[in-house]
């Protein structure tokens, strides 16, 4: 019954996104990230324009990679683009069906779910090519794993929410504040802070890293 309702959902959220349209233009900062992931995959390196200056003129690290290699693995960079929300966001709308299923039950959780699936603001994120969705995927994600008591789970999620967006960084400490009050850890060893830690902040320091040898 569960499965069968959060596929009608989805459905209706393809449909509602791709039929009713919201603008008809992406933002731009969606053809900015595009470019950097072409240039990116051509071998140019991280430039906008082919022999040009190295300038970091992306907002998200994450996603810019991810295009790349989405366009590396044969998909065509357009397609890539509108990928690269529309399936992040799908996959939060099903992670927001289950939890809330699993938590409070099928009618809350299906209504949750199909909330997001009718919302205009859904729609126009899920067609602009940006890393929004993403974004909220991943924090969704750590707030479930925070909830499930999977610590390295969370701690990953989080590390990714920070090179997703320029403000991901300030959603660790909130995150793991989170898991500690939901669970009220107080008997927890260094140690097994220390994974999840490590995890969260690995991918903003590889990325700082990086940044400040590269631009």
């Amino acid at each position: 019954m569960g499965v069968t309702a959060l596929i009608l959902i989805l459905a209706l959220s393809v449909i509602n996104t791709m039929v009713v349209r919201t603008s008809n233009r992406a933002p731009d900062d969606g053809y900015i990230s595009l470019r950097y992931a072409e240039n990116l995959t051509a071998g140019h390196g991280l430039r906008f324009n082919p022999g040009g200056e190295r300038v970091e003129g992306f907002s998200s690290p994450l996603h810019v990679l991810g295009l790349a290699a989405v366009i590396e693995a044969g998909v065509e960079s357009r397609a890539a683009g509108q990928l690269s929300s529309l399936v992040p966001a799908y996959l939060a709308l099903m992670v927001v069906g289950w939890w809330g299923w699993r938590r409070f039950g099928l009618l809350w959780g299906s209504l949750g779910a199909l909330a997001i699936a009718l919302s205009q603001t859904f729609r126009y994120w899920a067609r602009s090519g940006m890393e929004t969705t993403l974004f909220a995927l991943l924090i969704t994600l750590a707030l479930v794993a925070a909830a499930e008591g999977r610590w390295c789970a969370m701690g990953l999620a989080a590390g990714l929410v920070a090179v997703t967006r320029p403000e991901g960084v300030l959603y660790l400490a909130p995150l793991f504040i989170h898991a500690a009050v939901v669970h009220r850890v107080r008997n927890r060893t260094l140690k097994e802070w220390s994974i999840p830690a490590l995890l969260a902040a690995g991918p903003f320091a590889a990325w700082f890293l990086f940044r400040m040898a590269s631009f």
